[in-house]
């Protein structure tokens, strides 16, 4: 047995859950002596001001809400150019986050660093409910705690951590990991009792509502949700029940997701005449060409540590031929794959990353929005290091040389790379 198989057995034996929580908000720790930045002094200044106050005012994240005469008057006092659409829009619903800010600036005016620190409380609960979710879809306890330990100190939580404005972010992803563990626990109950089963089949639909409520960030649980339908739900007798089966259970979800979404568009909330924010449902096809190269660059970003937003300052031409770059990498990294591949649990994690990541499109690319895409991005390089380990013993063919070689480099990017960029 080789040092790394030791080290990985002794992890596995250890519940690590708790100390990758640990080592997680420890990395962060920096970010409580940066006080407020950028947006965070317009939530301190609309709270302290009473524009936002419970339990009625109490969402900081309408920043444009698309008035005309508001429009103008930006225009007028020269905070927009005048090239600005007059119906331009930038309006998020996120009134559980606004109340957690209006906490910090309300209690705690002259100590950002109680923000900080709650921020802090927040990253560690979301990789308790991350590791969580890995013991219960990860065939090998190594697995599931080194996935947990590299999500924990994946470098690209360190701005949305360190970010106050962000921490929607962090609270849309602990609630939409929660819904996803409640949803595993009452489809694939493992012993559970039938009680508990029952609490978890209302714990996924009610997190889900909570966490698009904290953030719209948390949608990205619905393609581990679906991915987790398409896989891991257990068969029916025929093709025809397993298809009604599969859409059935997520009936509660979808519908938690509707009533969100409903109230959504109700309050005016969405985003108009900008780039850096589109709508998916309103401008679908802008937004699916985006997506041609703002996926590759998101996933990109996850798997080899390339920084997303260095894309943006790219000619078009750069960035397709990039993205098209990335596709081939990524699809020659998941062929040496196909092995693992064969397992439903893998496809789980790899489909459920994907389709989580696609709604992240919206934005520009940036590494504060891949909280969901590491869920799966860690579990697929702890599968691709246990291959590797496997083909070691087994193969030396040039194909398999190569693919432990990438393995490794992913797991030396992740696991040493990452921690030590973490706190920049």
């Amino acid at each position: 047995m080789s040092q790394l198989e030791a080290l990985l057995c002794w992890l596995g034996k250890r519940r690590i859950g708790w100390a990758a929580a640990l080592i997680g908000m420890l990395l962060a720790l920096p970010s409580v002596f940066t006080g407020l930045q950028t947006e965070d002094h317009y939530h301190y200044r609309a709270i302290r001001d009473g524009v936002v106050d419970p339990p009625w005012r109490i969402n900081l994240f309408n920043y444009i809400s698309g008035n005309v005469a508001g429009i103008y008057g930006l225009k007028d006092f020269r905070t927009g150019p005048w090239l600005t659409l007059k119906d331009y829009k930038v309006s998020f619903w996120r009134p559980l986050t606004s109340f957690t800010h209006w906490i910090d600036y309300h209690y705690f005016p002259s100590a950002p660093w109680v923000a900080h620190v709650q921020s802090l409380l927040w990253y560690g609960a979301l990789i308790l409910a991350a590791a969580a979710l890995y013991r219960r879809l990860l065939s090998a306890p190594w697995l599931a705690a080194l996935a947990t330990l590299l999500y924990a100190i994946d470098d690209a939580h360190a701005h949305p951590v360190g970010w106050l404005a962000n921490r929607n972010a962090i609270l849309a992803t602990l609630f939409g990991v929660t819904a996803i563990w409640a949803h595993d626990v009452w489809r694939r109950p493992s012993g559970a009792s039938r009680g508990a089963r029952t609490a978890a089949a209302i714990v996924a639909p009610l997190s889900l509502g909570v966490g698009l409520l904290c953030g719209e960030f948390a949608v990205g649980a619905l393609g581990y949700l679906v991915a987790h339908a398409l896989f891991l739900e257990p068969h029916g007798n025929t093709r025809l029940t397993n298809i009604a089966k599969r859409a059935a259970v997520l009936m509660p979800s979808l519908a938690a997701f509707g009533l969100w979404f409903y109230f959504y568009r109700k309050f005016g909330h969405g985003t108009y005449g900008t780039d850096f924010h589109l709508d998916p449902l309103a401008d679908t096809g802008r937004f699916f060409v985006q997506a041609l190269w703002r996926l590759p660059a998101l996933i990109a970003g996850q798997l080899f540590g390339i920084d997303c937003e260095a894309w943006w300052r790219l000619p078009a031409s750069v960035v397709y031929a990039m993205a098209g770059v990335v596709c081939v990498f990524v699809a020659a990294f998941l062929w040496w794959l196909r092995p693992t591949l064969r397992d439903s649990q893998a496809r789980f994690w790899l489909v459920g990353a994907l389709m989580a990541t696609l709604p992240a499109c919206a934005a520009m690319p940036q590494d504060r929005l891949l909280f969901f895409s590491g869920l799966g991005g860690m579990a697929i390089v702890a599968l691709a290091v246990r291959q590797a380990i496997e083909q070691t013993r087994e193969s030396a063919t040039p194909r398999h040389i190569l693919g432990r070689l990438v393995a490794f480099a992913l797991l030396l990017m992740h696991g040493v790379v990452a921690p030590m960029t973490f706190p920049q």
